[in-house]
């Protein structure tokens, strides 16, 4: 019985063949994974080691989803049969994904009921700011270094140029300049395999790569190509995106985009383009005295982009209104290296090549042309490459990849550097990019030898 469901299992999980002149190659040796998932039986001489993981991946990804094709239906039950013959549960890696706090929209549902889920809401997340133990403790933080997961997955010492955590798995993706966007189940113990696959593009070095807002794509691209790639995660199927006519001096490889999905902001160079993700339609696009080094959505508009030139003077932008950009110099900066807005729109931090990192209130920059910072960190003394905050706002990350270590973590609150990160015990290398996870349960820092050290932030019970 267990030979038939593997045949069945082999034939769903090969689909159909990529074209032999695909962009992209995927190499995912996740056997040692899919033997654990005692529902799956492969005979020792089957050729399902060859790319089945792919669609592995889409099924573990899309366990609670209802749109599953038939096959995957169908493996559904043969697995549920399965369970209940051996009286076992689901595997971890199965269990339903949480609702989402937004619902699709349908002609059947009530002015209501809207109204219903939209006081829940409010009064969830008004309960999550009021409660006191929610707030981070300033001073000392505790944190954890893990497990290298990256152990054995290392190609060339080419750096990593971006990290990002999955919206709502625990995965980490980590893509770099060897052209290969890997991922990585994380919060397993040690001694099991954490690798589920890469991506490999040829003669394209990622310098930027994020997960689609759904969690269902990731978008990549380089300052080398003038056109990106989408990469499905349900059916491993790679897009080559080409970038609007309306783009000139193409570089794909500075985007952002924007948390609701909607839209990307691509700089070239003082232009700054509004393109439609879903289409890559042309929207609108803005022009600045100065060369573009950083760009980001506010994340309670999409509609409302932020830039910093590369003089530190920070603009401001309503898609909806053409030509209308307001402006603020950042204090004493020479010339500046990147820009990042909190998550509660609270605070928008600017970093320099002389390592100083200043911190205004969003309040303040809109009704004052000459903005005081509220607070600014001078701890790095070479120019800053990445800032990021934590989800909720009450961790800010700034490093730079001139030196070992130089990473720092700063209670926002307080607006004053934790005092024991990093320790003499951790070697981080040359920081490149940081990112916290949905929860800030865990921290991950790339260097520019294509390492990443992985945290546990103890603080967070949360993936």
């Amino acid at each position: 019985m267990l030979n038939v469901i593997s045949c069945l299992v082999h034939y769903s999980l090969h689909g159909t063949m990529r074209p032999r002149d695909s962009p992209a190659l995927m190499q995912i040796p996740l056997m040692q994974f899919l033997h654990s998932c005692t529902w799956i039986s492969f005979p020792p001489s089957s050729s399902a080691t060859e790319g089945c993981p792919r669609t592995f991946l889409s099924l573990w990804l899309n366990s609670s989803r209802r749109n599953f094709r038939n096959y995957f239906e169908y493996l559904k039950r043969i697995r549920e049969e399965f369970q209940r013959s051996k009286k076992i549960g689901n595997p971890k890696w199965a269990m339903k994904l949480p609702r989402h706090s937004k619902k699709e929209s349908t002609g059947d549902v009530s002015d209501e009921e809207d109204i219903d889920n939209a006081v829940a809401d409010l009064t969830q997340s008004a309960g999550k700011y009021i409660d006191k133990s929610k707030l981070l403790p300033k001073g000392v933080i505790s944190v954890t270094c893990l497990n290298n997961i990256t152990q054995g997955h290392r190609f060339g010492k080419l750096a990593i140029r971006a990290v990002q955590f999955h919206p709502e798995r625990p995965v980490l993706m980590i893509a770099g300049e060897n052209g290969i966007i890997s991922l990585f189940e994380v919060g397993l113990p040690k001694s099991k395999e954490s690798f589920l696959q890469d991506i490999c593009f040829k003669n394209f070095p990622v310098t930027k790569a994020a997960f689609s807002s759904d969690g269902l794509k990731i978008i990549a691209g380089s300052r080398k190509q003038e056109y990106m790639f989408s990469y499905n995660l349900l059916d491993g199927k790679v897009l080559q995106l080409r970038l609007p006519k309306g783009v000139t001096k193409m570089n794909a490889g500075n985007f952002a985009l924007s948390d609701d999905g909607r839209y990307m902001s691509v700089v070239t160079r003082n232009e700054i383009h509004i393109i439609t993700v879903s289409s890559m339609e042309y929207i609108a696009y803005s022009v600045a005295p100065r060369y573009v080094i950083s760009t980001q959505f506010l994340s309670s508009s999409s509609n409302i982009v932020y830039a910093m030139t590369e003089n530190g003077e920070v603009l401001f932008w309503d898609i909806r209104k053409a030509g209308r950009l307001k402006s603020f110099m950042d204090e004493g900066v020479i010339r500046s290296t990147t820009m990042r807005i909190s998550r509660n729109n609270q605070y928008i931090a600017c970093g320099s090549n002389s390592g100083i990192v200043n911190i205004y209130d969003m309040s303040q920059i809109h009704c004052n042309q000459a903005p005081r910072p509220v607070r600014t960190f001078n701890q790095l003394t070479t120019s800053i490459k990445h800032l990021t905050f934590n989800n909720d706002s009450q961790i800010l990350a700034f490093s730079s990849n001139i030196k070992e270590n130089a990473i720092r973590l700063a209670h926002v609150r307080s607006l004053k550097v934790f005092s024991n990160f990093p320790s003499f015990n951790n070697h981080i290398g040359k920081p490149t990019t940081v990112d916290f996870s949905p929860n800030s349960g865990y921290m991950a820092i790339g260097d520019e030898k294509n390492f990443v050290n992985l945290f546990k932030l103890n603080y967070f019970e949360r993936y």
